[in-house]
């Protein structure tokens, strides 16, 4: 039997709530132990659970009962090499979505997490593992985010090291650093220390506290040391105080005396330090009457926009910004500590998928790995070390939503799942463990509010919340764990003055500060806290005006404009070290 009636219209209907309401009802059923049909055994203790949930929720577990493996058929599960309480933890929030994470548990929960792979809270441990860096547990968190993959945090804690190096070297935790550590933070141009005799004296120190173990490393670790610094007469009374490694250090101080007969040159001898760094920015090519190559640089303080950076270590040095190999418009852009990528975009011939990476130290640009085809309008981000490029045009096949990564040491970009959704002129950003695709044209050209995620670790795509107004051309950028979309076009085609941010812990949009002028076509990076935003189009005028925005006051503020207004620019952030290293 049927209603026939023409006037009655079909009735889409989706209950929100119902989700909320499941897992509420699982939680009760794990908490009172009702249809609970798997025990895992920790540590000798039992944690009742159902395997559809841990299914659910844990690739672990997915593979474990789904996979026709013998624990599919297992009431009693044994996991080993697990804490008790942070499995427990892990456990409880699939079925509660919370959880408490503290400096007790902090780094067992990171184990768990890593052992079940929950890409969420892998995110969470992120956060906090950030939030709760210190010179004092740097090297344990190192070692941690080592050992499971957080690459981004094993990074941030290097730096910290190197910042505060002097202090980190006197304490009893330097002698448990892991070489591999201790060499990073060597190499690096920013190392804060009061001079290469108490350097030098420290290196000698970790060597001595396991002179079996470490005693191979020591030539690679002195090979940092800048020996016309460097007090030879201490230098032998430290190293010959290493046991068992009197030929090594009786053959490097020969050495060390004759390289310091020799005239003073750069090289890893005569290694400059600095304990310093200041962030510049760059806006790179763009539209002003045609593609241009054009590459202009600012930095904190100043009082106009250069197309030159400042010369390490010098107070008043500047060297010259070369251009851009390729004049292009509509590149994406993403930038680590050492390099810029300006990828794909568009010149007079069409689409290019061409790749230039600035040198930060070199002062130059060179030619990447070409992008496996031509792309305007694309999006660019890094996670952990890898670039990750989403969407963009082509004459060929239109809007597209492929997405690729180019992984360090790799000469080709490897294919990812593609998104769910085909973009171009919008947002790629990284924060804790993801890649956020944000807003953008669509396939038929219309502008969207759609957003999803794609976890670095299953390369799983899963929608989010969506904007509250859908734009494309708008500029993106992260902030701790808050993402910005500043300005952009609207359906109608208008320049918006309306900022949302995202917050991924809570996952809500919120409204911020509006522009003090609509832009779309912009850019926008991130330095010094501050949210730098320049040039693009108010939808009359070219624009070289730059507003920097406080996320902290959210108050925007006006810097000195570009030399020359330019639409489509590509913008990053570069760090360059300063001033000599401090006296004690």
């Amino acid at each position: 039997m049927a209603l026939t009636s023409e006037a009655i219209e079909n009735l889409y209907y989706e209950d929100k709530l119902l989700a909320r309401s499941i897992l509420e009802g699982a939680t009760y059923l794990y908490e009172n132990n009702i249809l609970c049909d798997v025990e895992l055994v920790i540590e000798g203790k039992k944690i009742e659970a159902h395997k559809s949930i841990l299914a659910s929720a844990s690739l672990y577990f997915r593979g474990m009962f789904c996979a026709g493996l013998k624990e599919t058929g297992q009431r009693e599960i044994t996991i080993h090499d697990v804490d008790y309480d942070a499995m427990k933890s892990v456990i409880k929030f699939f079925y509660t979505s919370s959880i408490i994470l503290t400096e007790e548990n902090i780094f067992e929960v990171v184990n768990v997490v890593d052992l079940l792979g929950v890409a969420s809270l892998h995110s969470a441990c992120c956060v906090f593992l950030q939030r709760a860096l210190t010179v004092h547990n740097c090297i344990s968190v190192y070692v941690v985010c080592r050992l499971h993959g957080y690459a981004d945090m094993a990074q941030r804690a290097v730096k910290l090291a190197r910042r505060h190096f002097h202090h980190l070297m006197e304490l009893d935790e330097f002698l448990d650093m892991p070489v591999e550590m201790l060499q990073a933070c060597l190499e690096g141009k920013v190392l804060n220390i009061y001079s290469e005799n108490s350097l030098l004296k420290r290196v000698c120190a970790w060597v001595k506290h396991d002179v079996e173990q470490r005693g191979r490393h020591l030539q690679g670790l002195l090979d940092n040391i800048n020996l016309y610094t460097l007090d030879l007469g201490m230098a032998e009374s430290s190293l010959y105080q290493l046991p068992s490694l009197e030929a090594q250090a009786y053959k490097w101080m020969e050495r060390a005396r004759h390289v310091r007969e020799r005239p003073v040159t750069l090289s890893s001898r005569n290694k400059t330090r600095y304990n310093k760094e200041q962030q510049v920015v760059l806006s790179c090519g763009g539209f002003t009457g045609g593609p241009i190559a054009n590459v202009e640089a600012f930095t904190s303080g100043d009082s106009l926009w250069r197309c030159m950076v400042p010369s390490p270590g010098q107070t008043h040095g500047f060297r010259v910004l070369p251009p851009l190999k390729q004049a292009r418009i509509y590149a994406a852009t993403t930038y680590t500590d050492d390099y810029v990528y300006v990828i794909g975009g568009r010149n007079d011939g069409g689409p290019l998928s061409s790749v230039e990476r600035y040198s930060v130290e070199a002062n130059e640009w060179d030619e990447c790995v070409s992008l496996p085809e031509p792309l305007e309008g694309a999006a660019a981000t890094v996670a952990n070390n890898s670039v990750y490029v989403t969407g963009g045009f082509n004459t060929s096949g239109g809007v597209t939503n492929k997405a690729w990564v180019l992984e360090p040491g790799f000469k080709s970009w490897r294919s990812l799942p593609p998104m769910s959704h085909n973009r171009s002129h919008h947002g790629l950003l990284a924060a804790h463990g993801y890649v956020y695709a944000i807003a953008g044209a669509g396939a038929d050209g219309g502008v969207q509010a759609t957003v999803e995620r794609m976890s670095t670790h299953t390369q799983h795509w899963e929608p989010l919340s969506p904007l509250q107004e859908p734009r494309s051309h708008c500029a993106c950028v992260t902030v701790d764990t808050r993402l910005y979309v500043v300005g952009g076009l609207d359906a109608e085609g208008q320049a918006l003055l309306s900022v949302q941010m995202y917050d991924t812990l809570q996952h809500e949009w919120s409204a911020e500060t509006p522009l003090p002028v609509g832009r779309h076509s912009h850019g926008a990076t991130v330095a010094d806290g501050r949210i730098y935003v320049a040039a693009g189009s108010d939808g009359v005028h070219q624009l070289a005006t730059c507003d920097i925005y406080n996320p902290n006051t959210r108050r925007w503020h006006c810097k000195p404009s570009l030399a020359r207004s330019r639409v489509g620019q590509a913008m990053a952030t570069i760090t360059l070290p300063v001033s000599p290293p401090a006296l004690p």
